[in-house]
């Protein structure tokens, strides 16, 4: 999944989206908590993500866990980075969210 940064959803793979179950891919510029699944509305996630936007703090090794809609529990692995740093003021960071493994 790549964001930019005021968190906005910019593109998801077809492996993100099986991950999570989500049928209908996501608008470019939705909101990542307008996603169909409860993980991305956690308040641990919501944390996290605002310190790799904000405080500039990746995301690294970081390990989480959410159900399935069979409510089987599934543990990832996840990590950010930076793919874009701003040259001028106002331009946006965009971030990737990736080297998700089981």
């Amino acid at each position: 999944m790549i964001l930019d940064g005021g968190i906005k959803i910019l593109k998801v793979n077809n492996s993100f989206l099986n991950l999570f179950e989500i049928t209908d891919p996501p608008i470019s510029g939705s909101r990542i908590w307008e996603l169909d699944h409860s993980f991305w509305n956690t308040e641990n996630m919501k944390t996290d993500l605002r310190k790799m936007i904000v405080n500039n703090e990746p995301i690294k090794n970081t390990r989480y866990s959410f159900y399935t809609k069979a409510g089987e529990k599934k543990m990832i692995r996840m990590d950010s980075k930076l793919i874009e740093k701003p040259l001028t003021k106002g331009k946006k960071n965009f971030y990737d969210i990736g080297r998700t493994t089981f």
